[in-house]
């Protein structure tokens, strides 16, 4: 006699785990198709190329995979049965916990845009989707996936600022304010540093006929 696994969700998006007796004793070919063994599964999750984890009710690490582990900069047996509060920021775990209760008491699946310090203290964005389940004892999990949309936020960021700098100089807007627009975008590009603008002016004959020169130090 096999067991086979079922998941069923009711109208608040709730997954429901139940494991039913299964006879194999006929339709055998259909019966060997049904489920694959339970450790290919877990070497799935475990090998997925996003960071997945499965979070206890105690909002503890119950199960992750290799990358997150990556992410946290730690191995495996390090970061199970602990928390967020353990590996990073108070702010961020705030804010980790608060979608998490959210998902534990109403069960609708959570789509957020997070920030995250990895383990090299680099601050990443991610786009977490967090989803409720509910074992056949009643106990409740929440089921996380991470995908890492750093590089895609800044692309966004530096379009939006692109199109402010010429919509700016479309209305005719004075010099010193496409300018100051184009500092902030470079001081945001580049954390920490401080930009500047260098106006060299060279007149010639006619003064109608000047120019200047500028260039963006960072400093």
């Amino acid at each position: 006699m096999k067991k086979r696994q079922e998941i069923a969700a009711d109208k608040s998006n709730n997954c429901t785990v139940q494991v039913h007796p299964f006879d194999d004793s006929s339709n055998k070919e259909s019966n060997e198709l049904f489920l694959p063994p339970e450790s290919l599964l877990l070497s799935i999750l475990a090998n997925l190329p996003d960071p997945i984890f499965v979070k206890d009710a105690q909002h503890q690490w119950v199960f992750i995979n290799q990358k997150l582990c990556e992410l946290i900069g730690l191995p495996e047996e390090e970061i199970l049965g602990k928390s967020d509060y353990d590996f990073f920021t108070k702010e961020q775990a705030d804010g980790f916990w608060t979608t998490d209760d959210l998902v534990f008491a109403d069960g609708i699946v959570r789509e957020i845009t997070e920030f995250i310090t990895d383990s090299n203290g680099n601050t990443r964005t991610i786009a977490t989707k967090k989803t409720l389940l509910i074992d056949e004892k009643g106990s409740k999990f929440l089921v996380g996936t991470i995908r890492d949309i750093t590089e895609l936020s800044l692309l966004r960021n530096r379009e939006l600022q692109v199109n402010k700098v010429l919509k700016k100089l479309a209305l005719g807007g004075a010099l010193e304010e496409v300018l100051s627009m184009i500092l902030d975008a470079a001081e945001e590009e580049f954390p920490g540093m401080v930009a500047s603008i260098l106006i060299v002016a060279e007149p010639v004959a006619k003064p109608v006929q000047q120019f200047s020169i500028y260039v963006i130090e960072l400093s």
